[in-house]
């Protein structure tokens, strides 16, 4: 879904944990991986780019991360 007024987006995927990990334990490179793999939601037009983990917290039982990246765009192929 997304925010028209400030542009902000979000979406859920789901994802196998490792050997019982708690979400808390689970490393940031487990969710990048996740997010960003070849088949994941911002590959349409090949992987991104610049892969950042800006914040990782929790709050409550939920793992909140602010990542940025860079991704092509589908007209021009160009790096958005």
């Amino acid at each position: 879904c997304r925010d028209a007024s400030s542009g902000d987006g979000a979406f859920l995927t789901v994802a196998k944990g490792k050997d019982g990990q708690s979400v808390e334990d689970l490393s940031k490179s487990f969710f990048v991986d996740n997010l960003f793999k070849s088949t994941g939601r911002f590959s349409f037009y090949g992987a991104p780019t610049d892969i950042k983990v800006k914040k990782s917290e929790m709050n409550g039982p939920y793992r909140m991360l602010e990542i940025t990246f860079s991704n092509l765009s589908q007209s021009t192929n160009a790096e958005i």
